[in-house]
């Protein structure tokens, strides 16, 4: 496990509490800082018979516009292209970046990632790299993305040192160093970003991980939703954290959730609270309970048809009532056919695949190979814990069944591997 950190990034984000708020990104600002560092050259070296070392301390702190002869000359003693430079476009796409993450747009970060400029470091390119390699789980790039950017935090724009502490923030949640997480998550909170969507991501991610570092009290829980709804907004996350209650508990927290929406939940929550529900049933291995209640709340996302498909799959496997799986089987198809997805759902669009395979009773090649080459890629980019045990139990069971045991074996290794990290 690879330790990511931001150094003395309290101290900077302490100053620029003091100051005024730096919201125009300054790329040549940080190119300049990164040559010199990567050069191992102290401002004075870099300043003789040019400026002063105080000029080029704030040229570096983007406190001043890098559109100046001085500069110039400072780039050329660096080996840089000034006037090519001065003259690169860059839009400030860290915002979209954000909104990306949120909504779990990742392959549209990826799009981001493809028109990165080569060859020479700039600071938003270099943070739209981090994201891709955070989602990607490639932790040892992301590692040495992170020390480059750390190097010339103090050059950042307001959003772009957000954006760095954020998945600096959302490495060490993921690799389950809450401690550390949290650390991260206060400098959030101070960050002089004023942007709604920003602040509602905090809140999200400051009520998940005081439920983890809760060890998931389910109480602590709603309690903490009732005074603020807008944490329900949480489509993904918040069922993660209902479905993975310990079983002794899930009754409980079904009994609960039941009485909360009956008593609390305002109308513009009731999609998410309905899949809570749903996702719960599924957990008490109440099949038809689960599929009845996603038919009755009316909903066509693809991720109530997708948790529906589960459902069938899993009582297909226990049942012998061919005339009831006819009735459900044809009510998955008709719901189907009017499934609403978007940009993000992709994962959830490949397991439904995997499901009407399963009960259609292709070959096990067929289901196997499927497995491979299309989700477990995506086990890799994106993580639901509802599918991903599926996935890899069953991938590893029919690799049993066509007698391939090297391949189970490597497999049963990579996962263990992949755990540790």
């Amino acid at each position: 496990m690879y330790k990511i950190y931001l150094k003395n990034i309290k101290e900077v984000i302490e100053k620029r509490q003091e100051a005024d708020p730096i919201h125009e990104s300054n790329y040549l600002s940080a190119i300049l800082k990164n040559k010199r560092i990567e050069l191992k050259q102290t401002l004075s070296e870099i300043t003789e018979n040019i400026c002063s070392e105080a000029f080029l301390s704030k040229v570096e702190r983007n406190l001043m516009s890098p559109k100046n002869e001085k500069v110039a000359l400072l780039c050329e003693r660096l080996d840089l292209d000034y006037y090519k430079l001065i003259n690169l476009e860059t839009n400030n796409r860290i915002e979209n970046l954000l909104y990306n993450f949120y909504d779990k747009n990742y392959d549209l970060i990826n799009e981001m990632d493809d028109n990165t400029c080569d060859g020479v470091f700039i600071a938003q390119d270099e943070i739209i790299k981090s994201y891709k390699y955070l989602i990607n789980k490639e932790y040892k790039k992301l590692h040495f993305c992170i020390i480059g950017l750390d190097n010339v935090k103090e050059c950042l724009s307001e959003i772009e040192l957000f954006a760095l502490i954020l998945v600096v923030y959302e490495y060490n949640f993921t690799t389950l160093q809450y401690n550390k997480a949290l650390e991260y998550l206060k400098l959030l909170k101070k960050a002089n970003v004023k942007n709604y969507k920003c602040d509602l991501y905090i809140k999200e991610i400051s009520f998940i991980l005081n439920c983890k570092m809760e060890n998931n009290n389910i109480e602590y829980m709603f309690e903490e939703i009732k005074k603020d709804f807008s944490l329900y907004s949480m489509t993904k996350q918040f069922g993660f954290l209902l479905y993975y209650y310990e079983t002794f508990y899930t009754e409980y927290a079904y009994n609960y959730i039941i009485n909360m929406g009956n008593d609390y939940i305002p109308n513009v929550y009731k999609e998410d609270y309905n899949y809570a529900v749903a996702l719960l049933l599924t957990k008490l291995n109440k099949n038809v309970d689960a599929m009845k209640y996603i038919i009755e709340s009316g909903y066509h996302s693809v991720r109530f048809i997708t948790l529906y498909s589960y459902n069938l799959c899993m009582y297909c496997l226990e049942t012998d009532g061919q005339k009831e799986f006819k009735s459900y089987k044809s009510q998955l198809i008709s719901l189907v056919k009017i499934c609403k997805q978007n940009s993000g759902d992709t994962y959830h669009v490949a397991f439904l695949r995997l499901m009407q395979y399963e009960m259609d009773k292709n070959s096990l090649d067929i289901i196997c190979n499927y497995i491979k080459n299309t989700l477990l890629k995506e086990l890799c980019d994106f993580t639901y814990p509802l599918y991903d045990n599926y996935i890899s139990d069953r991938y590893c069971l029919l690799l049993g069944k066509l007698s391939r045991y090297k391949d189970a074996y490597l497999f049963l290794l990579q996962s263990k591997i992949h755990l540790k990290k």
